[in-house]
């Protein structure tokens, strides 16, 4: 089944979108079904990876916060005394 959407576009977005898929040679409408085919695919993908994260957290797979910032000062420390600055 194909469902058919309806959404406003100022003239600029329009004349870009027109651009695009001639540039594509492709029609407006091929260019918005990829755009939304991939928004769709990056959604998932964005919280699954969260989902997988919080995952981590629960089961204990995380480095805490205070234990990030030390090993960030730790390396620019490091850094800085390498440099002579």
């Amino acid at each position: 089944m194909t469902a058919h959407l309806t959404i406003p576009l100022d003239d600029a977005q329009k004349a870009q979108l027109e651009t695009i898929a001639e540039f594509r040679n492709e029609t407006a409408e091929a260019v918005v079904s990829q755009a939304v085919q991939d928004l769709i695919a990056y959604d998932q993908w964005f919280r699954e990876a969260v989902e997988k994260g919080r995952q981590d957290v629960r089961e204990g797979r995380a480095v805490p916060h205070e234990e990030v910032v030390a090993m960030a000062k730790a390396r620019r420390l490091k850094r800085e005394s390498a440099s002579g600055t």
